[in-house]
This record gives structure tokens, sequence and C-alpha cells, in this order.
């Protein structure tokens, strides 16, 4: 008899029957301030938030690209001047973007999250080989947990999507945190009333 055989003879015998899964009704936790909350999550996952109306979105966009420093800019928010990400090629003309602006469907308030679709992607790899992002969301978009996220979108209405929550992070070698490791290396993201 193997190792594993034995272990799981010995699980089967100590006569523990099965468990039930938690149940996933309920009252889940709400924020008496959520924009607050989020601002925070996003501040805790190595990001930064700023809260601005749509008019003064260009101004903010601009700060932000004054500030990173970008020659390159794209962008999917039609507020945002930039190249068009519809005028993306393949995966390589997205190494050399140095900012890229995408809308964002669903925030999250307990953790910063935003749910990014490929409805205003073409190219995915954009999302990940950009040095910086800046993500524009509705402040009406803003749930509290990821459970009201998953209610609020239409996961099949798109063949691919992902939650995105600060820039890229890794603290696999020697347990020391390094931002952006596999990806941007900073993300901001413009809640706009």
């Amino acid at each position: 008899m193997t190792a594993r055989a034995d272990i799981l003879a010995r699980l089967r015998a100590s006569g523990r029957g099965d468990v039930d899964l938690p149940g996933v009704d309920g009252e889940w936790r709400r924020y008496d301030d959520p924009r607050r909350q989020f601002a925070d999550a996003v501040q805790a996952a190595g990001g930064s938030c700023v809260f601005c109306r749509r008019e003064e979105l260009g101004g903010r966009v601009d700060d932000l690209h004054s500030e990173v420093g970008a020659r390159r800019v794209v962008s999917a928010v039609p507020e945002v001047d930039g190249r068009s990400v519809r005028d993306l090629g393949g995966e390589r003309e997205c190494a050399d973007v140095e900012l890229l602006l995408v809308p964002g469907d669903v925030a999250v308030a307990e953790n910063g999250a935003i749910w990014v679709s490929d409805g205003c992607l073409p190219q995915r790899a954009a999302l990940f080989l950009a040095q910086h992002l800046g993500l524009v969301v509705a402040s009406a978009s803003l749930v509290d947990t990821m459970h009201d996220a998953y209610a609020a979108l239409a996961i099949g209405d798109r063949p691919y999507g992902v939650f995105v929550a600060g820039p890229s992070k890794t603290a696999d070698i020697e347990q020391c945190l390094v931002i952006g490791a596999h990806g941007p290396r900073s993300a901001r993201v413009f809640v706009v009333d």
C-alpha cells in the first residue's frame, strides 16, 4: 500500500461523515461608507484612488500622465484622449504602452477590485503589459462585496473578464514585496460621478 492510500484509508476509517458546504445566501457585510472603504482597499492593494466628476476626468488623467511620464498613452475610455485601444494590433504593440486607460464595470468596496471585461479590450494582453494602468469606474457601480459584484455582472455576455486590484505585485522571492514584477507598476482608479 502506498503512503497516500494508507492516509486516505485511515481518514475514511476515522468515522468523520460528510460535512455540508456553507450556504451563500444571507446578509453580507455592508459598509457605512463604501466609497471610503473602496479607496482604503485600493490603497492597501498598492494603488491609488481619485473621486471626480465626469467633466474633471480629462484633467485628472493628464495629471497621471505627467506624474508617470508616459510617452505612449492608449485609451479605451471615450472621454480621454490618447491612441484608441482599437488601434492596437497584436500583443507586440501592447509591449510599449506606458499608460493604459480602461473602463471598469463593477467596483468592490471590500477589496478594491474592479471588473474589466474584454468588451473594451481587443487585446487582453494590454491590461498586463502596460507600465501604468488607469481604471475608470462609475460611482454608481460600487458594490459592497464580491457576492454583490457577481450578482451585478452578466458574466455570460462576454467571453473574458478579470478582477483587477491594484498594480502587479509578488512576494515570492524571499517574501519581499515587489510592485510591477509581472504587470503594471502602478494603478490609479478614477471613480466618476
